[in-house]
């Protein structure tokens, strides 16, 4: 639970470059069977972390709507509902 919680935790940008390590460790081979489960499982604990941190950002994300008269206001994107 607590590697659970670390991994939601985790700053976007620095769960972008620990998957990248975790696929580099990976492709290379030169890890053993039970490490390589250990830092797959972490690989998909960030990735659904920062999956759900973008879902989050998209729901915030405003557009840009041009009035009848020509001005430009922005309003907030309908949140999606979530099942």
């Amino acid at each position: 639970m607590a590697e659970s919680k670390k991994a939601k935790d985790i700053d976007f940008k620095a769960g972008i470059e620990r998957l990248e390590e975790i696929v580099e460790n990976l492709e290379s081979g030169e890890i053993d069977l039970e490490e390589a489960l250990k830092v797959f499982e972490e690989g998909i604990r960030i990735s659904r972390s920062l999956s759900e941190k973008l879902e989050k950002a998209e729901k915030q994300i405003r557009k840009l709507v041009e009035e009848s008269d020509g001005t430009l206001t922005t309003e907030v994107m309908e949140e999606i509902e979530e099942e």
